[in-house]
């Protein structure tokens, strides 16, 4: 039925690639780029197209009974830096009827744990507690400044190197590289930064690759593919004027 609603006048014959719904999306993405160029002439056929491609664009999933379709649209989404989904203030997906999902980068949780470690009312106890290891490990960076530190003597965490800087107005800038050896936590050593927020004064602690100084920690967090801080480079940069 499918393939005589949509079958042109034009001379273009359909072959079937595959039984599913893709194929029939294949060939209506097909058909629409002789019509672009003009290859096909316009009519009922290719007018029923365009908008069946306007519809598709919108659509998240659609699900098929005998006399009727239920079609959901796409939900708004939100993504971290790395394309994951992440949302520390709102949901990472929400759909129109309201349901929603929450993700820390990438991590999913349930909507009450999500609130609780955004939020910063966990506690060291509750996050030790979380079964799922990725779960527990991205909760670990939303414990409050006294509960990290119990968290760090805990695991017997060790300062292996320290660094301060001053912002172009003289306060103080202070970092911390640790190492947290292996336990029951952590199948292996894990190297983590802890320095204050030049701008906002806030304690960050990040998880980081194994380093031996603060400034190859610093200058890692600050490259990407296309711009590397060499250690020394950090160490020469001034809070508030070449990094925030």
């Amino acid at each position: 039925m499918k393939q005589n609603i949509f079958q042109n006048i034009n001379p273009l014959d359909y072959f079937i690639t595959s039984w599913n719904e893709a194929s029939w999306l294949q060939w209506y993405v097909y058909q629409l780029f002789y019509f672009e160029i003009g290859l096909l002439k316009e009519d009922k056929y290719s007018k029923l197209l365009r908008g069946y491609i306007n519809n598709v664009i919108d659509i998240w999933s659609v699900v098929y009974f005998d006399e009727i379709s239920i079609v959901s649209r796409k939900p708004k989404i939100k993504q971290n830096q790395d394309q994951r989904l992440h949302s520390t203030n709102s949901p990472a997906v929400s759909f129109i009827d309201g349901y929603e999902l929450f993700y820390i980068n990438g991590i999913s949780f349930e909507k009450e744990l999500w609130e609780k470690i955004t939020s910063k009312k966990i506690t060291f106890k509750e996050v030790l507690d979380i079964a799922d290891v990725d779960q527990r490990n991205q909760a670990l960076m939303f414990v409050g400044d006294e509960e990290r530190d119990k968290w760090l003597e805990y695991v017997k965490a060790e300062i292996i190197d320290t660094y301060e800087k001053q912002t172009i107005n003289g306060n103080p800038v202070y970092y911390k590289l640790y190492k947290i050896p292996k336990n029951e936590i952590f199948s292996t050593d894990v190297y983590a930064m802890w320095y204050t927020c030049p701008s906002t004064n806030k304690q960050n602690f990040s998880r980081v690759p194994e380093f031996k100084t603060v400034a190859e920690a610093m200058a890692w967090k600050g490259s990407d593919d296309e711009n590397i801080i060499s250690p020394e480079d950090w160490k020469n940069c001034i809070p508030l004027l070449d990094e925030s």
